[in-house]
């Protein structure tokens, strides 16, 4: 029974594995470019995959010796960094910071170094808006923890672009995010 299963898993994940749908992400691009952010957050909506338990990232977290930080992010990475950047300034869809966060989290968490400094961005903006407030110190330093967390590996990711990494580290010293990570 165990090798029939085993014979029938690479069967199974070829069933399961979408592929990437590049006409839809580019008229994405296309509607994005001429600012028709409705349209672009459509296509891009119908390009992202449904959920799959069988992604590149689970299966890293799984290996012993792999490092999330070596992964390329992916066109699914870039969608949802796109669909996380269109929620979080309410551009062809209604403003939703949850729905932001969770998009941009899943292209963060892939190595997508854009979303990994915006996630941080988005985050000191919602703390300066008040839409985050902090009750305690103890949670103001675990708030901001995680916001260093993301720009820190924006920085400290090779795919990161020199002007990018630039920008990251004038926020990192303006906002001293370095008084947040861990000790």
């Amino acid at each position: 029974m165990r090798k029939l299963i085993l014979l029938m898993f690479p069967i199974f994940l070829s069933i399961n594995v979408v592929a990437f749908d590049y006409e839809s992400y580019n008229k994405g691009v296309k509607a994005f470019e001429i600012a028709d952010y409705e349209e672009a957050m459509r296509f891009w909506k119908a390009a992202l995959p449904k959920e799959n338990i069988f992604d590149d990232y689970s299966f890293c977290k799984a290996s012993l010796d792999c490092n999330v930080d070596d992964l390329e992010p992916d066109a699914n990475a870039e969608l949802n960094f796109w669909i996380g950047y269109l929620y979080s300034k309410g551009w062809g869809t209604v403003k939703n910071y949850d729905k932001a966060i969770r998009h941009l989290r899943k292209a963060a968490d892939v190595n997508h170094p854009q979303a990994q400094y915006f996630i941080a961005e988005l985050g000191l903006e919602m703390i300066d808006e008040g839409i985050i407030d902090f009750d305690s110190k103890k949670e103001r330093r675990k708030g901001y923890g995680q916001i260093a967390k993301f720009l820190s590996r924006a920085i400290e990711n090779k795919k990161t672009p020199s002007d990018l990494r630039k920008e990251a580290e004038k926020l990192w010293n303006e906002e001293e995010l370095w008084r947040y990570t861990s000790r």
